[in-house]
């Protein structure tokens, strides 16, 4: 299980460079797709707190909250370098 959430934890990046996009354009359609994809694969791998963000940036993005997207995105953010670290993949 181990290497599947190293796998899953690597694919971050492109993840975040796409939410990162949606914010920059204000496209609450591609932030709310991608809070609804970490909704349903962030328990699926171990990581419930993945799953609790991606629930709530989904429902920020249907009320145009982008000011509460952002600090979602940073806890987010945050918790998946420290993932990273604590597991060695940085």
């Amino acid at each position: 299980m181990k290497d599947i959430q190293d796998r899953y934890i690597k694919s971050f990046d492109k993840k975040l460079n796409e939410i990162d996009n949606g914010l920059i354009n204000r496209n609450f359609e591609i932030l709310r797709a991608m809070g609804h994809k970490l909704h349903g694969s962030g328990a699926s791998y171990g990581f419930a707190k993945i799953t609790e963000i991606g629930k709530t940036i989904n429902s920020l993005a249907k009320e145009k909250k982008l000011d509460d997207i952002n600090k979602q995105v940073s806890i987010l953010k945050e918790y998946i370098t420290d993932l990273k670290k604590q597991r060695g993949i940085i």
